[in-house]
């Protein structure tokens, strides 16, 4: 038996094998990707989540990923002078929000979670969730295994919602959506998460990514 099984091997799932793995706890982790795939989520850490980051010593863990820090918030709207923060002075804060690409940070936490010592396995798929329980499959082999604390860091659509009455998962209506894409050869400042809005509620946030390339997200009301 295993002191702890965790379901998804992303941020919070491989910091928490990493860490308990670290202090001497039997971890095992199981992520379903063999290969983490960009997706539309966000890729700049904001200064609050650097604390962190420095705190759990992960810092040179994702400077190796690639990233790099973004210490100025510039706002255009459609009316008005643009202006632009430094956001360690202007929030007094400590740290310097950080961009990574996602599937490069994925990778390499996961990786630092098998190097502390927890056991990783990818390609496998959660199937049932009990308590002290977990049945899984491996290319098509169903198997399970048993943990005294078994944590789902999956996100909305987690296996382990089933364990919890119905009721629990309930959100309110959606107001506004979200659209993301990549851009390249962008001629955009690389040091600076980039804030454009209109009087109509559409909100555009750009995070470089370093060497032209930035993710651009739209957020508009649903309506």
């Amino acid at each position: 038996m295993h002191d702890i099984a965790i379901v998804g091997g992303g941020l919070g799932g491989s910091v928490l094998a990493a860490t308990m793995a670290k202090h001497g706890a039997d971890v095992v982790v199981v992520e379903r990707e063999t290969e983490f795939r960009d997706r539309v989520r966000g890729e700049s850490i904001l200064p609050w989540g650097v604390a962190e980051i420095e705190t759990l010593g992960l810092s040179e863990i994702f400077a190796n990923a690639g990233s790099h820090e973004l210490p100025m918030w510039l706002v255009r709207p459609k009316t008005g002078e643009p202006r632009s923060s430094h956001v360690p002075t202007s929030l007094n804060v400590g740290t310097t929000p950080l961009r990574i690409s996602h599937p490069d940070m994925q990778e390499a936490l996961l990786s630092h979670a098998a190097d502390q010592g927890a056991k990783v396995m990818r390609g496998t798929r959660v199937t049932n969730i009990q308590t002290g329980n977990l049945e899984y499959s491996t290319s098509g082999k169903l198997d399970d295994l048993s943990a005294r604390i078994v944590v789902s860091t999956e996100g909305r659509n987690a296996t382990a919602r089933n364990l919890f009455p119905s009721d629990r998962h309930k959100v309110d209506p959606e107001i506004r959506s979200i659209s993301g894409l990549i851009l390249d050869d962008v001629p955009a400042p690389m040091d600076a998460n980039i804030i454009s809005s209109d009087d109509d509620g559409h909100l555009v946030i750009m995070f470089p990514q370093g060497n032209g390339r930035v993710r651009s997200y739209l957020s508009f009301s649903s309506e």
